[in-house]
């Protein structure tokens, strides 16, 4: 958490906040960030609180295990912030909930980083930064609804998307795909 807040990412924690304070739509909540780090490590969008909780707090397991290199964890989410999220926040006006996206967290931030995690274990940073950038060219050229929110919204209404599992899933599958230009 530090070293992202140090490149600038925006992240509330909510420790020290007031009684009735909101967390900002356009900061990351502190303990997203922490799943959304071991969904991108580990590629897997299903990571849950209890368990990252245990292998915290389990003295004889080392967190974060098998990270590999920290910046590409930083520069994603230098990326997700600077890059990804400003164009949402463009695309998306007048909708509150797609403005916000990936700063909500839980299944959307957990989906994609995982889909993220699984290009760089598979192709490294430079196929994954190039994955983006498609990402980014294509925010260009639809402008005005590049995740195509409707189709989007259909999906989850079909899914039961009650617990995330199935849209974590949904969105995880759906960005591993684009990125691996299927």
């Amino acid at each position: 958490i530090e070293h992202l807040k140090v490149e600038g990412i925006p992240i509330w924690e909510d420790l020290g906040r007031m009684p009735g304070e909101q967390r900002p739509k356009d900061k990351f909540l502190a303990s997203d960030i922490v799943m959304a780090t071991q969904a991108f490590i580990t590629h897997n969008a299903h990571v849950t609180t209890a368990v990252e909780t245990e292998r915290f707090l389990d003295e004889n397991q080392p967190y974060l295990d098998n990270i590999g290199d920290i910046t590409d964890i930083v520069k994603i989410f230098k990326r997700i912030s600077a890059e990804i999220q400003p164009k949402l926040v463009q695309a998306y006006e007048s909708d509150a909930t797609f403005r916000s996206l990936l700063t909500q967290g839980d299944p959307f931030l957990l989906g994609f980083v995982a889909a993220c995690g699984y290009v760089r274990n598979r192709g490294g940073m430079e196929i994954l930064d190039k994955a983006l950038d498609r990402l980014l060219a294509e925010f260009d050229r639809r402008g005005d609804d590049p995740l195509d929110s409707e189709s989007y919204q259909q999906a989850l209404a079909v899914i039961d998307a009650s617990r995330g599992k199935d849209a974590r899933r949904l969105v995880d599958d759906t960005f591993r795909r684009f990125f691996l230009g299927v």
